[in-house]
């Protein structure tokens, strides 16, 4: 499969970046590696404008990137990672936002150092579904960045200024009855408002910010062993937040 290759114009002392076509029209840029290595490239373009302080706080790297997509491009992108991109296509989950259904599709290369989530809405009345309103297209849905502590890292960016969406305690009430967890660990969640999930190869623990004017909002994740997937069961509850908000 070929992608049309995509050419911008370039001004004195710019550099010229090639990028091809994605479905939809989105333009995928591709970087020397170079510039990326570890990752820190990507990460310090996200936090460059929050200074040293971003820095100080523990985030280490873009851990991935779930993008927002019309409800008929969901296989067509399926497809163009795999062909274009090399990714392997995780499993289709449902998940339930207050106002419809979202199915969401996470794609990855072998070494897990690339992660894409594929969302659609089933409804027009979704943040997705009008976040893409807003940008006539596909979109960046939200950014995660990775940690090793997320309670330390989450602290430091509280005493920086970040602002979390707050997470209901029937949640964490419901994951008692879910999740054998040590009581300590569950109060220390509940009062940072970390969500959990655990899987046969480890676990993951995530929290997300605020949103952004035009709905992009970033998310905070720890992965513990060989977790592999994106806390889908939790999405929920943070949408849930997000819709009252």
């Amino acid at each position: 499969m070929r992608s049309q290759r995509h050419d911008s114009p370039v001004g004195p002392n710019e550099l010229r970046v090639p990028a091809v076509v994605a479905p939809g029209g989105n333009l995928i840029h591709f970087v020397p590696e170079a510039l990326g290595a570890n990752g820190l490239y990507e990460a310090d373009f996200v936090l460059e404008d929050h200074g040293a302080d971003a820095q100080d706080a523990g985030l280490q790297r873009i851990d991935h990137v779930a993008l927002g997509l019309a409800v008929d491009q969901l296989d067509t992108w399926v497809l163009f990672t795999r062909a274009v991109l090399g990714l392997e296509p995780g499993e289709s989950l449902e998940l339930a936002d207050p106002f419809g259904l979202i199915r969401s599709r996470g794609v990855a290369n072998a070494d897990r150092s690339l992660r894409l989530v594929l969302n659609v809405s089933l409804s027009q009345r979704t943040r997705t579904a009008r976040t893409l309103s807003v940008t006539g297209g596909g979109a960046v849905h939200h950014i995660a960045l990775s940690c090793q502590d997320i309670f330390e890292t989450a602290a430091k960016l509280r005493a920086n200024g970040t602002r979390f969406v707050p997470i209901s305690d029937n949640y964490y009430d419901d994951l008692a009855t879910r999740i054998d967890l040590a009581p300590a660990l569950l109060a220390r969640m509940r009062e940072a408002g970390v969500l959990f999930d655990r899987s046969a190869a480890g676990d993951y623990l995530h929290i997300y910010t605020e949103s952004f004017e035009g709905g992009l909002f970033f998310e905070v994740a720890q992965r513990v062993g060989n977790y592999d997937a994106y806390g889908a069961l939790n999405a929920p509850a943070r949408m849930a937040s997000q819709a009252q908000d």
